[in-house]
């Protein structure tokens, strides 16, 4: 497919859609069918109205209309990056030597610790940089239709200055953490949390917006084909409350978990499990 196709389909697509709120309008893709091999059925299509740059949220293609390319005064979105690798001395911890490596006990113990059994770490391809700039961190993957858009690197040691790094340009506003999740058709709720590691314990159900949630972090929210349970830090229970209101207003079935001040879904894991067990049962 060539690039006037690709234009002419979005176009048609979006023929009569109207923006929200947000200033994004919505519609199924027409080029998740080329890209995943199966058609769009949750409008993950969404195009700017104020500067004709379009996304999808589920095939992660995207691209500008023509028409609007005259106009240089807006600013391209911030949009994840088309390929991102691993750090440099990435050693994964779900097979050997990483598994049993007695200079890595102390990060599996650590990862236990927050709720982070060694089954995860397979199915979240989670490693340890050994060298490099990110030395003595835990590497976790942030994957998007099977494709790696970035990671996160958590310092275990305690020492570092910074507790969490990135790769350079992650559009962290634009991804969300295991965002596939919200484009299965199920009534089993997903987590909605902040952090990756307030993701991990709830792996497979849950999503991290990595760091507070984000206006394009509002337009995947809002195509979920499952229920949303919102739990936000403690400190930042109002924001999710409101996060939640605006969901509702574009029919997406949602609830938020108050958690304790000073909490979060990581240290109030009991809390957290029981509202999902409740949630699933009912």
């Amino acid at each position: 497919m060539d690039w006037q196709d690709e234009q002419e389909l979005v176009r048609d697509a979006l023929e009569g859609a109207k923006p929200g709120a947000t200033g994004w309008a919505r519609a199924n893709c027409p080029l998740c069918v080329f890209a995943q091999g199966k058609e769009d059925k949750q409008r993950c299509l969404s195009l700017n109205a104020a500067n004709g740059w379009w996304h999808c949220f589920r095939c992660m293609c995207r691209g500008r209309l023509d028409e609007y390319e005259s106009d240089s005064s807006e600013t391209v979105p911030r949009l994840p990056p088309p390929d991102v690798t691993p750090p440099e001395c990435f050693e994964p911890l779900w097979r050997e030597p990483g598994a049993s490596a007695l200079s890595l006990e102390r990060v599996r113990t650590y990862l236990r610790g927050r709720g982070v059994p060694s089954a995860t770490w397979r199915l979240a391809r989670i490693g340890v940089a050994l060298d490099g700039p990110q030395r003595n961190r835990i590497i976790v993957p942030v994957m998007r239709a099977r494709r790696m858009v970035g990671w996160v690197a958590r310092d275990w040691t305690g020492n570092a200055f910074m507790r969490y790094i990135y790769p350079q340009g992650m559009a962290r506003g634009s991804v969300l953490y295991c965002g596939d999740l919200l484009t299965e058709t199920s009534d089993q709720p997903v987590l909605v949390v902040e952090g990756v590691f307030d993701a991990l314990p709830y792996y497979g159900d849950a999503v991290a917006c990595l760091g507070k949630p984000s206006a394009e972090h509002f337009e995947m929210l809002a195509v979920s084909q499952r229920p949303l349970l919102i739990a936000l830090d403690g400190d930042a229970h109002e924001e999710g409350w409101a996060l939640a209101q605006r969901l509702r207003m574009r029919e997406v079935r949602v609830d938020v978990l108050r958690l304790p001040a000073g909490e979060d879904p990581n240290t109030a894991r009991e809390q957290v499990l029981k509202a999902l067990r409740s949630h699933k049962e009912n």
